[in-house]
């Protein structure tokens, strides 16, 4: 089981569907920003780009569902890792999309995730 619910970006607010996996992270053991609002001290935080469908590759009933999701087309999430819990499971706690997306690790984090 998972945890899925609307995450608040911590400056503005804005909603931002998400998946905590297998309750391994706590809501409170991360912070979410959304494009508007990057925070510009990045230590233990990681970017999601979350991409651009391919419109033409889905079939009818997908392209509706990924339609749904245009807020989120070719935008940056940020989410910062409060606890070294967070940063050990952060592969599994991303935007809840069927839109494809990309880690990329920031910050002093980069090296962590790297090692």
């Amino acid at each position: 089981m998972c945890d899925i619910y609307e995450a608040k970006c911590k400056e503005c607010g804005r909603g931002i569907p998400f998946h905590l996996g297998d309750f391994l992270t706590g809501r409170e053991e991360i912070e979410v920003y959304c494009w508007d609002c990057l925070p510009t001290d990045m230590t233990d935080c990681y970017l999601i780009l979350i991409h651009v469908p391919n419109l033409a590759s889905l079939n009818p009933r997908m392209r509706e569902l990924v339609e749904e999701e245009r807020e989120f087309w070719g935008k940056v999430v940020c989410v910062c890792c409060l606890t070294d819990n967070a940063k050990e499971n952060y592969m599994w706690n991303h935007p809840n999309l069927l839109l494809k997306f990309t880690f990329i690790p920031v910050g002093g984090w980069a090296k962590v995730v790297s090692e």
